[in-house]
């Protein structure tokens, strides 16, 4: 039986996932079915998301600090640990190596054991470019510059530095969309070696999901991240009220910031116009999608935007900013916006919530196309460039 080693250590907390996390979570099964044996070097909380499929996982660290120099160190913790548990692994002469992210802890592990088993192939999940620290998220598509944070600068050099040392060793880099391929080619990787996957929703869920009483206007689902466009929902959502005065908005999400957000909710004065759920999965979060009439998604930067799809498989129609990637996978179902143009955004949302056949319109062609987008599809087409 072939074996694949699954580096997937950037899990902090048991409530959040990102597009890499799900990525990796939804394949994993697939991978498996195929009869590939898994290993998994994952943090406590990704445990026990692998337990039901694999009897091989390796836990690198439990630990999480509300700080980014805490998640740092958290991190090169993780990638250590993963490397010394290679060390009592016993190997077979071939293998998969499966790194989820470009993220420290999932991309040192995942070069070590390739540098210590040249006949092993090496997949790398890149799915999110880093942007130009001095443009950062919110003025990639935009005009002017940004003041580089630390944060921003960490990522993105780290991110630079990982692709010149794919170059040589990678088998496989995995990328969410046709731009982030473009990219990677002009930095020297191999156009063979780069697959564009899109990613997925599960279907099996939405089908079983049945709306909540609670209904609602609009929902968003997400972190509260300058790169999610979180203080432009809020503008939003208050000309949102201006318009109709009961209409509610429902927030699913959690994030280390969370005591901001209160204040900025307070400050808006929507605290009666907005349900905060906290971090909410599985079934019970497209139960609340289907309860509402649209997703509001006014992020300034995504590399494909799996809450879109998520919220065009529940039958809504989504408001978003015109980014680029969304021009190349949401060709319906959307309607945009100039990127910064909150307002645009809110005159949309107000047609929407205004016009209950235009409304309708949108929101079937939404529904046509997430039918369109595969987790088996994808996970087909990586095993056929990987194949052993």
């Amino acid at each position: 039986m072939a074996e694949i080693y699954i580096f997937n250590n950037g899990l902090m907390t048991f409530n959040t996932m990102s597009g890499s996390d799900l990525r990796v979570l939804n394949w994993s099964p697939l991978f498996a079915k195929k009869k590939y044996d898994l290993h998994v070097f994952t943090s406590l909380m990704g445990a026990k998301r692998f337990e039901e499929l694999t009897s091989h996982v390796y836990i690198s660290g439990s630990k999480f600090f509300k700080s980014n120099i805490g998640i740092l160190l958290i991190y090169i913790v993780r990638a250590l640990k993963s490397c010394l548990l290679q060390r009592k692994i016993e190997f077979p002469h071939e293998a998969i190596i499966y790194s989820s992210s470009d993220l420290l802890c999932d991309a040192i592990p995942a070069l070590y054991m390739k540098l210590r088993h040249k006949n092993f192939k090496l997949l790398m999940g890149l799915h999110l470019i880093a942007p130009n620290p001095f443009k950062g998220f919110k003025k990639k598509f935009s005009k002017g510059l940004s003041i580089p944070s630390l944060a921003n600068i960490y990522y993105f050099f780290t991110q630079r530095s990982l692709i010149f040392f794919l170059k040589r060793s990678v088998t496989l880099i995995i990328v969410s969309n046709n731009s982030d391929r473009q990219f990677l080619i002009k930095k020297g990787i191999d156009p063979q070696n780069i697959l564009v996957t899109y990613g997925a929703c599960d279907t099996k869920l939405v089908d079983c999901a049945h709306p909540v009483p609670e209904k609602s206007e609009a929902v968003f689902v997400g972190r509260f991240h300058v790169q999610k466009g979180f203080p432009d929902l809020l503008k939003i959502w208050r000309k949102v009220v201006a318009r109709f005065p009961k209409a509610k908005l429902v927030i699913m999400g959690e994030d280390i910031t969370f005591g901001d957000i209160k204040k900025m909710i307070k400050d808006h004065n929507l605290q009666g116009n907005i349900e905060y759920l906290g971090f909410v999965g599985g079934e019970r979060k497209y139960s609340y999608i289907k309860s509402s009439k649209l997703l509001l998604m006014p992020s300034y930067y995504e590399s494909f935007g799996m809450v879109a799809l998520e919220g065009m498989a529940c039958g809504l129609p989504v408001a978003a900013y015109d980014l680029p990637v969304f021009r190349e996978i949401y060709t319906s179902g959307m309607l945009r916006a100039p990127v910064g143009d909150w307002e645009a955004m809110a005159k949309n949302c107000i047609a929407l919530l205004s016009d209950e056949i235009f409304r309708q319109k949108i929101a079937k062609e939404a529904l046509n196309l997430s039918t369109k987008f595969s987790w088996e599809n994808a996970a087909e087409d990586i095993l056929k460039r990987l194949t052993l």
